[in-house]
């Protein structure tokens, strides 16, 4: 093959072109996909030399922390001692530019198409990236890079470390008993590799279990005082196996007593992240593919797992992670890889994302994400009645999780949008054209017969378009769209449903001194009434439902026919009734009352 590196000079890399994104193309088919791949007869991997991980001194939370990876079982069967919560809210690490890994930073295995798939691993100092590295034009076409960091934010490629004779992907890590582990699925095959030299050299040690369907991205765990290995079938059906030991034997592995334990859950039931424990509670990350492959990550809590029975159930405020329409993870996420900070700091995790080229088709890179750890809700800050709010939100910049008031866990992911103040409320300030709030959770108000949508805050200029909030489906035509227009002097609507579409436009007075408050109440039958500081302007025609499934609200929408918001936000709510000018005349004294 020839040289790539005279051609990456001349262009612009991957990394700085993906955070310069400010558009999303149309929705394609994934890679890191082994369905195509033909299975062959597992053979050891040939892993190149290459430097260990950088060490270093950590500061800060990681410093504090430093010691909690460390000794003979990385990472603990459970997390109790490190985190009070689960990590199943998480937005980008505010320390870092997103994403810090590209098919770019790999050097050593031709002109790589793309990386995804990431597992960290963490020691005394020092943090390790094992990840799926892709070359489309390769044999094999894919292969396991390592990156390290000293922080765990920023990281640098150090080489493929393990690269068998056929696709090799998801590369779960953990040590136990004093030995380095991971779990590279082959085909129909589940193989334990062990680290002769880590990171960089690896063996086969065997097979854990062999079936007739693809075993794809499986992931062990330990819980009460047994291995358990989970898996999918045919992408729909969750499969578990179990065994006392952990050893590289089929005749170790037993299926449980109810396989699959979930079935026919396509939108559930790929393994799509590590596995975590708390206060002796089990927490899976699955795929959701019932539309396309790798569209987002679902999490799940087990309420019952023995030999013979399992249950689990959806997180309230799932899925952790989804495409935030632009930039490198604009279209969709697939992987999800949380580490404790310790002193209940929080979580560290490592994603992956893709966005379309609208050329080469799908790329993937690698990001940090953070899940801090949540407040409780504040139902009193709530203007209307908490039993009817779908989600309410200050974002008064005090976490990079826009927090559900209302208790219902609707929670948003903030990317970028710098802490301001709005009038006498605090919020959020919209500059950059990635500034965004998306909140990848389900709201019940929009599948309703009535809702109101209410929005808090400023113009900063009144002399461009800008996109307050859109509330799209990339698969089916829906949209509930809001846009201030100087065109028309004011606001304009998109409101596409299942009975057609209409675009009202409406005169209103905006000025960039004060802040607006801003509704949009509908009611079955009667349609849209929007509302400017608690006077009604116009109406609209109902079109009909447009809640669907994956759809995601977003503020400071830059989709495609949008434009970026370059203002402030202080207050997001959904409401589950159609609020009228008496309702909203009172928010405009309360709705700052709390802060």
């Amino acid at each position: 093959m020839s040289d790539d590196s005279t051609e990456r000079s001349q262009t612009v890399t991957r990394r700085r072109m993906l955070a310069a994104l400010s558009s999303v193309g149309a929705a394609g088919i994934a890679g890191c996909d082994g369905l195509s791949s033909s299975p062959e007869t597992p053979e050891n991997g040939t892993a190149p030399a290459t430097d260990s991980a950088a060490t270093g001194t950590e500061t800060g939370t990681d410093a504090q922390s430093k010691a909690v990876y460390s000794g003979e079982t990385i990472p603990p069967t459970s997390y109790d001692d490190l985190a009070s919560q689960a990590p199943t809210t998480a937005a980008p690490a505010g320390e870092v530019t997103n994403p810090v890994l590209t098919a770019d930073d790999v050097t050593d295995f031709g002109r790589a198409d793309y990386v995804a798939d990431p597992y960290m691993f963490r020691e005394e100092g020092n943090w390790h990236l094992f990840f799926e590295v892709v070359n489309k034009n390769r044999s094999p076409d894919a292969a396991i890079g390592h990156a390290s960091s000293k922080d765990g934010l920023d990281w640098q490629y150090t080489g493929i470390v393990l690269e068998k004779s056929n696709h090799t992907s998801y590369p779960f890590i953990w040590k136990w008993q004093g030995e380095y582990y991971m779990l590279p699925p082959t085909g129909k095959s589940v193989e334990l590799w062990h680290a002769k030299d880590f990171p960089t050299g690896w063996e086969r040690k065997g097979t854990l279990i062999e079936k007739e369907y693809f075993t794809h991205d499986p992931v062990i765990f330990r819980y009460n005082d047994r291995w358990w290995l989970f898996t999918s079938r045919e992408n729909k059906d969750v499969m578990a196996f179990h065994s006392k030991e952990l050893t590289a034997s089929t005749d170790a592995w037993t299926p449980h007593a109810a396989n699959p334990v979930v079935e026919d859950r396509q939108w559930a039931a790929r393994q799509g992240g590590r596995p975590v424990v708390i206060n002796d509670t089990p927490h899976l990350f699955l795929q959701d593919v019932e539309y396309e492959y790798g569209d987002k990550i679902r999490a799940f809590t087990v309420n019952e797992l023995t030999t013979d029975a399992y249950s689990d159930k959806e997180a309230a405020h799932s899925p952790v992670v989804t495409g935030f329409g632009s930039g490198w993870n604009a279209i969709k996420m697939h992987h999800y890889d949380p580490w404790a900070l310790g002193n209940d700091n929080g979580w560290r995790c490592a994603v992956d994302g893709a966005f379309d080229d609208s050329g080469d088709g799908v790329e993937w890179s690698i990001g940090i994400f953070d899940a801090p750890n949540l407040p409780k809700p504040n139902k009193q800050s709530i203007p209307y009645d908490p039993k009817k709010t779908s989600g309410y939100f200050r974002l008064d910049g005090k976490s990079t999780v826009a927090v559900d008031d209302s208790g219902n866990q609707n929670h948003g992911m903030v990317r970028g949008a710098k802490p301001t103040d709005v009038g006498n409320c605090k919020g959020r300030r919209f500059e950059k054209e990635r500034d965004r709030v998306v909140f990848p959770t389900q709201f019940d108000g929009l599948d309703s017969d009535a809702f109101t949508l209410f929005f808090r805050g400023k113009l900063r200029s009144t002399k461009e378009p800008q996109a307050l909030f859109d509330y799209t489906s990339r698969h089916i035509k829906r949209r509930l769209a809001v846009r201030f227009d100087p065109g028309a002097n004011g606001w304009k609507f998109d409101f596409t449903g299942t009975d057609g579409q209409t675009r009202p436009g409406v005169e209103a007075s905006v000025s960039t001194d004060k802040p607006f408050q801003l509704a949009v109440a509908y009611k079955q039958g009667d349609g849209y009434r929007i509302f400017q500081d608690g006077k009604e302007l116009t109406q609209a025609r109902d079109v009909g439902g447009m809640f669907h499934e994956v759809c995601l609200p977003v503020l400071g929408s830059t989709l495609p026919g949008q434009y970026p918001w370059k203002g402030d936000i202080s207050h997001f709510g959904v409401f589950d009734e159609a609020l009228t000018e008496k309702d909203l005349s009172s928010f405009t004294s309360s709705v700052c009352s709390s802060q």
